[in-house]
């Protein structure tokens, strides 16, 4: 959907675009900044952390 640009009076320099309601919540999604991707980046160093625990756990006690 491409986006009209409204044009002011020659040598105003005003380039508004019109806004729907969709832009709108558009913009507020991009305004919060996304924790979903940072809990999933922790999750999977916790993850990996406790893996890697378990493991050492497990060879040491094989030997």
């Amino acid at each position: 959907m491409p986006r009209q640009i409204c044009r002011g009076k020659q040598g105003e320099g005003n380039t508004k675009t019109p806004t729907s309601p969709l832009d709108s919540v558009d913009n507020l999604r991009r305004a919060i900044p996304d924790k979903r991707h940072e809990n999933s980046q922790q999750r999977k160093t916790l993850s990996s952390a406790i893996s890697g625990i378990f493991t050492y756990m497990l060879e040491k006690e094989n030997t």
